[in-house]
């Protein structure tokens, strides 16, 4: 067999004969784009002899692709807007302000505990509180400390709110034909939401430079998971 591409010719023998195919050219392919799962099937099946990527790269695009891909992916640094479902926490009637000592922290704790408190823009210095809560510092899986305030006592004091979450089943059925989805907006969680002005001292935690309260929803409330839904 005798291949010529560039003629687009292909010449072999049958049967004591020369057979020649002449190719012709045709207008420009139809090609489709597939999807990860179309083509992990197709792989596994040894149906893939041929894969075409093609892409127009106009002015717009050229300019796009000029931007840095940190840029949309930075922190940051400033207070999410009061919204209608900011964060109360209601009290028992007659209930008294916490006021609890701070746990024992080592030197490197203590250089973490304010390490963190610095780096962020969710807590403030307060001197009127009458509210205080310990902090602690847990240790996640690779080695970093998270900063925990305990507010057990808080919760004991506080209304719970029945608001009933809903079943993740009836979520998805309602997602209907969906496919794409992003959590990128989801990194700080409850820090998306703002605490009511009336309840920041509420929060108030207490550590070794001295008494902060959060401007916005921070973790370990009772009521949290019932305001985040």
């Amino acid at each position: 067999m005798i291949c010529d591409w560039g003629a687009r010719t292909l010449q072999f023998q049958e049967d004591q004969q020369m057979v020649k195919l002449q190719g012709i050219i045709l207008g420009p392919p139809e090609i489709s784009s597939i999807t990860g799962e179309q083509f992990y099937k197709w792989l596994c099946g040894n149906d893939v002899w041929a894969l075409a990527v093609v892409a127009l790269e106009t002015e717009s695009s050229l300019v796009t692709s000029l931007v840095p891909p940190e840029d949309i992916f930075q922190d940051y640094h400033t207070l999410p807007p009061s919204r209608v479902y900011d964060h109360n926490i209601p009290l028992l009637p007659h209930a008294v302000p916490i006021n609890c000592k701070p746990y024992r922290y080592s030197p490197l704790h203590k250089s973490e505990i304010q390490r963190q408190r610095s780096i962020t823009s969710w807590s403030d210095y307060t001197q009127s509180s009458p509210f205080a809560s310990p902090v602690l510092l847990v240790q996640k899986k690779d080695g970093s400390w998270r900063m925990c305030v305990d507010y057990r006592k808080l919760n004991d004091l506080t209304i719970i709110n029945r608001f009933p979450l809903s079943i993740i089943e009836e979520i998805l059925d309602d997602l209907g034909p969906a496919k794409y989805f992003t959590k990128l907006d989801m990194r700080s969680g409850y820090h998306q939401v703002r605490m009511n002005p009336e309840d920041e001292h509420k929060t108030t935690f207490k550590t070794h430079h001295g008494h902060y309260q959060f401007k916005v929803m921070p973790f370990g409330l009772t009521n949290a998971p019932a305001t985040f839904q």
